[in-house]
């Protein structure tokens, strides 16, 4: 990154926070925006050719097949957390603790041993219990079968991530998600030039780049196998990953149940056209957020003092005009671009959710990587966030039709949010 550039933001961001806050702004914020420009801007490429994908995928597909394979992604990012999601964080927790890299590695053989276990266990339950789950999501057999799968080479690429992550390989990381963005592009226009853009070929695209991108951690896979089995970490692992696997759970059903519930409420093409308004508002602040906690979060694990914790407050209050505006501006050309026409109430609950969240994540993920004690405070939230949303969807979803979902996700965030201040102020 050139040096003026890195001098320019890093200068910005001090007047900023002196404007703002009337002090000046941390070391520990200032002290890594080289590196963090380096890994962002490379993700912000990387996600938007993947939203290019997206709504590349909603054009060609139509809303109604959107939503079908709206719903078999989202299903399969579900049943993927018990097999990689709370053990890869906690995994995360202690690479980011480790000194040593084959202290490191022999941490991640722990945890491949881990997921390894409960993929054979989470595959053979979903198979056994095809019918009864696939009939009350109304999904037909092949559907079914597919999402078992999509779940399968999800998990792969979600593992992938969470490794390159741990041993903060930046550009490991990068490669994983500019490989699934742009094999996902280029596949589907493949298809959209074949004349074959139907649902399960789209499917197909998402496999192929699902299994092409998990390549891009192979070889910290490799050199952790070398070592034969090693069960040191498994304890640490599953002790400190089982309430982040409660928290991973809580978080991807919070955010799956609007779209599950709309599917069985109204049917796929509302589905469809509720999914890309929260692609073109939240989808793309989560996608900036995710990229800032990726790299702030192995930063929190070593965090021993609460160097952090005002930092963290102080850069959620920061980011309300900037979020609000991204996804305004942002959030109306996605639409465009989708085709589908545009639902003012959704789209306001959608933007104002948006900021919101980015506040509760904040706090949630600086939480989570406190420990187990902290972890259920954040716990908490999410839990609050997800009764919330479920009785508020349910109850304005025959009222409202898809505008309820954004009217739940606003009202839940602002709930949970009040947990985590509340909760704070408590502890002090």
């Amino acid at each position: 990154m050139p040096l003026s550039i890195t001098r320019a933001v890093r200068q910005s961001l001090s007047h900023l926070w002196y404007l703002v806050f009337h002090e000046p702004a941390p070391d520990a914020a200032l002290r890594h925006i080289d590196r963090f420009l380096r890994f962002g801007i490379g993700m912000v490429i990387a996600k938007l050719v993947s939203a290019a994908a997206q709504i590349l995928v909603g054009r060609v597909l139509g809303a109604a097949d959107y939503g079908r394979l709206t719903v078999v992604l989202l299903l399969a990012g579900y049943f993927a957390v018990p097999i990689v999601g709370g053990w890869g964080l906690a995994f995360t927790r202690i690479a980011a603790q480790e000194t040593e890299a084959k202290a490191r590695l022999a941490a991640l053989n722990s945890l491949l041993v881990v997921s390894l276990i409960l993929c054979l266990l989470v595959c053979g339950t979903l198979f056994a219990l095809r019918d009864h789950w696939g009939g009350w999501l109304s999904l037909d057999d092949r559907l079914v079968q597919w999402t078992i799968a999509t779940t399968l080479l999800y998990a792969g690429w979600l593992l992938a991530r969470q490794i390159a992550q741990a041993f903060q390989a930046w550009r490991t990381y990068l490669a994983v998600e500019m490989i699934l963005a742009v094999v996902l592009v280029a596949v589907v226009l493949a298809l959209v030039l074949w004349g074959r853009a139907d649902l399960y070929p789209v499917l197909a695209a998402f496999w192929a780049a699902y299994a092409l991108a998990g390549l891009g951690a192979a070889g910290f896979v490799v050199r952790a196998a070398r070592l034969g089995v090693v069960l040191t970490y498994i304890k640490p692992i599953v002790r400190h990953g089982g309430f982040m696997l409660l928290s991973g759970l809580v978080t991807v059903s919070t955010y799956s149940l609007d779209r599950i519930i709309l599917h069985k409420s109204l049917g796929p093409e509302s589905v469809g056209l509720y999914q890309a308004h929260f692609m073109a508002t939240f989808g793309i602040v989560s996608a900036l957020l995710t990229i800032l906690l990726t790299y702030l979060f192995p930063l929190f694990c070593r965090d021993d003092n609460g160097g952090w914790q005002r930092s963290v407050g102080r850069l959620s209050l920061l980011q309300y005009p900037v979020t609000i505006a991204i996804s305004v501006i942002v959030g109306q050309f996605a639409i465009w671009l989708y085709g589908y026409p545009l639902s003012v109430p959704l789209f306001a609950c959608l933007v104002l959710f948006a900021a919101v969240q980015f506040h509760v994540q904040m706090k949630a993920w600086y939480l989570s990587s406190k420990g187990a004690d902290a972890a259920l405070v954040a716990l908490g939230s999410q839990l609050t966030f997800l009764v919330l949303n479920a009785m508020i969807l349910l109850f304005l979803v025959g009222r409202l039709g898809i505008v309820s979902g954004g009217v739940a996700l606003l009202a839940a965030a602002l709930g949970s949010l009040l947990y985590l201040v509340c909760s704070e102020r408590c502890n002090r």
